[in-house]
């Protein structure tokens, strides 16, 4: 994976974090937590793996 490509996942994890931070509600932290774990464990994978469920790798 590109250093580029890392630094975007852990852009988008950084706002995840952010966004987190600013809810009111319980669950909507819960959920960017994740979306920040996920973004995270990509940093440290393969871009093909899923997270979740959810394949995140960056289209091409």
């Amino acid at each position: 994976m590109s250093k580029d490509i890392k630094q975007d996942y852990l852009r988008h994890a950084e706002t995840c974090l952010h966004l987190a931070g600013s809810m009111n509600d319980r669950d909507s932290r819960i959920q960017l937590r994740e979306m920040a774990a996920a973004w995270l464990q990509l940093v440290e994978n393969e871009p093909s793996s899923k997270v979740g469920g959810l394949d995140l790798s960056p289209r091409t």
